[in-house]
């Protein structure tokens, strides 16, 4: 069993997930220890402060996300096709394909 996969996009996906899962854990570790030790808080009240703030972020994303989005991604993406309609203007052969 190989723990580095051998496909370099999927290694480069496995070592983002490692480095993310890092700081999650450290950061995670850190302000638990800072708003007990430093602030005064009680180990109950950072727990639920903690929750909640995950609670919110869960349900907030997708709105948050259509705003950021913009009123205008509708038109901009329209404006990027061709006259007849048949996909992007210009196509480059990037990440998104093309020919």
């Amino acid at each position: 069993m190989r723990l580095v996969p051998q496909e370099p996009a999927v290694r480069n996906m496995a070592l983002a997930t490692l480095v993310n899962t890092t700081g999650n854990g450290i950061f995670f570790t850190l302000s638990a220890l800072y708003f007990t030790r430093i602030v005064g808080f009680s180990v109950v009240e950072v727990g639920t402060g903690l929750s909640i703030a995950a609670g919110v972020a869960i349900f907030a994303g997708v709105p948050l996300g259509h705003l950021a989005a913009g009123p205008g991604h509708d038109r901009l993406a329209a404006a990027r096709r061709d006259p007849a309609g048949r996909g992007p203007r210009h196509r480059s052969g990037g990440a998104l394909g093309g020919a």
